[in-house]
């Protein structure tokens, strides 16, 4: 199954763009790539802005880790695979600040794989800072340094979404919803979050919609 798994390759940028576009609009919202040819040189920003009724709603970043089998060892490791979601979400928070300094829109980090073992509880591991099997605790990341001086990226993000990919149809089969119970403003993070959950007849699995506290 390793080996199976091992030739699996990433979305492609495009890809994983038209995928979450497609799931936006089908929620009711316009997603408006922002060019960033428009922006002060050395800036930055997000892949999308959402709107509805013409007017901006929130801010959506797009990102597409790979799940790369390590050719020393020929294993996946716990922490190539945290490290590598912390430096997203680190980067995604650079673009949203640099686009937005106030942090006047609610912000969405959009994760989206196709490999079966990179998926939604490696994004919950990562939040949390800890992998566990049941009970056990397996890794412990809390007190890493990295993990301490990303954290406020991870608070300063509304809402995280896991977008669990059929590697041959390329279509979503499971979405996982993270919300941050700390935002600038709760009550539209809450209402944007709903509106994204998979209705009844996208066939989309919803495997968990938990908030960051």
């Amino acid at each position: 199954m390793d080996d199976e798994w091992s030739k699996i390759k990433p979305l492609t940028e495009p890809e994983a763009l038209s995928i979450v576009k497609a799931y936006g609009e089908d929620h009711g919202y316009i997603m408006e790539r922002i060019d960033t040819n428009k922006l002060p040189a050395g800036k930055r920003a997000p892949d999308y802005k959402a709107l509805k009724e013409s007017k901006p709603i929130f801010l959506c970043e797009v990102k597409t880790p790979g799940h790369i089998i390590n050719q020393i060892t020929k294993m996946y490791h716990w922490d190539t695979t945290f490290n590598k979601l912390r430096n997203h979400i680190h980067t995604a928070n650079k673009q949203f600040g640099d686009f937005d300094k106030g942090h006047s829109f609610p912000r969405i980090l959009a994760f989206t794989s196709n490999h079966p073992q990179l998926n939604w509880t490696s994004l919950q591991q990562n939040i949390l800072a800890e992998v566990k099997f049941g009970d056990r605790l397996l890794r412990d990341y809390k007190g890493k340094t990295f993990v301490i001086d990303t954290n406020k990226d991870i608070q300063a993000i509304d809402i995280f979404l896991w977008m669990q990919i059929n590697r041959f149809n390329k279509k979503i089969y499971e979405l996982a919803i993270y919300v941050n119970q700390n935002p600038i403003n709760i009550e539209l993070v809450n209402k944007i979050s709903i509106s994204l959950a998979p209705y009844s007849n996208e066939g989309i699995k919803a495997p968990n919609y938990s908030a960051i506290k």
